[in-house]
């Protein structure tokens, strides 16, 4: 088998659980391919690639190292090459990740084939207007100020219908795993990940009135925004910041694209919800 392996190399503890995971993966006869940019931090662990899409065409599985934005990183390249990606989880939350640090012995049942594949609904948000874009999203699309204070005028349609108009910081389309994300701080509530829809939380809403509102992913939704005085921009998963002009017309739908997720273990939603959260209070 071979196994493609993600980290951020600037982390020492996420560096360190990717050499273990290495170490490990190899010593049962697995393949390790690793990007050059990761060679100073993991020199001795595996083949290098210096071309990322020729590692990615080359590998069975990606593996991931991190947090939650270190696995939808890794998901979202994964995604173009139809691969699935097993997390795991360096971070604090790891939402998404199949096992924890202390769980490595558990790669075993990677390696064996006992493991199921889940797949994520994601969210495509077109631009048209000063700019004509496409972006995927595995978490979610933010459309907010890039200034601090500096209120946003938003308005969501479907279908040419006013679903929302409000004033405030922001507003987030997020999928059912985004929903454990920024939506889930901003208020929205969470939703099991085997559902598909389109959540929309406004962020800060000056108006008691405005909550989120869950809409089928068969939706296609548009929506324009503008700020006096501050810049408007497009986030996609915390990555890209795409700044936006007040005739911009941004339309979020479901996109014809699913991440895929290895889970190793056999654990419900609610039980890894209920055991990240209990695991956060106090932090």
């Amino acid at each position: 088998m071979k196994i493609a392996l993600m980290v951020t190399p600037f982390q020492p503890e996420r560096v360190e659980t990717a050499k273990q995971v290495c170490s490990y993966l190899s010593a049962r006869g697995a393949e390790i391919l690793i990007h050059e940019n990761n060679r100073s931090a993991l020199e001795g662990c595996g083949a290098f690639y210096q071309d990322f899409n020729r590692m990615m065409e080359q590998c069975d599985i990606l593996t991931a190292v991190g947090g939650d934005g270190t696995i939808i990183h890794a998901a979202k390249h994964a995604v173009a090459f139809d691969k699935p990606v097993v997390g795991i989880n360096s971070g604090r939350l790891g939402y998404l990740a199949a096992i924890e640090r202390s769980e490595l012995s558990l790669l075993e049942n990677l390696l064996e084939g006992q493991y199921t594949i889940e797949r994520r609904m994601m969210l495509t948000a077109k631009i048209s207007g000063s700019i004509n874009q496409e972006y995927n999203a595995l978490n979610d699309v933010v459309i907010a100020s890039g200034n601090i204070a500096k209120v946003v005028e938003l308005s969501v349609k479907s279908d040419g219908r006013s679903v929302m108009s409000f004033s405030g910081d922001g507003v987030i389309f997020a999928t059912p795993t985004g929903s454990t994300a920024y939506a889930y701080s901003a208020g929205g509530p969470v939703i099991d990940p085997v559902i598909e829809c389109i959540s929309v939380t406004p962020i800060c809403p000056h108006t008691i009135a405005s909550r989120t509102i869950i809409f089928s992913a068969e939706y296609r939704l548009q929506t324009q925004a503008r700020s006096a005085g501050g810049n408007v921009f497009l986030t996609v998963d915390g990555e890209e910041g795409i700044p936006l002009q007040p005739t911009d017309q941004v339309e979020i739908l479901k996109s014809g694209c699913q991440a895929r997720l290895i889970k190793i273990k056999d654990e419900k939603f609610n039980d890894v919800l209920s055991r990240k959260i209990k695991n956060n209070e106090g932090r």
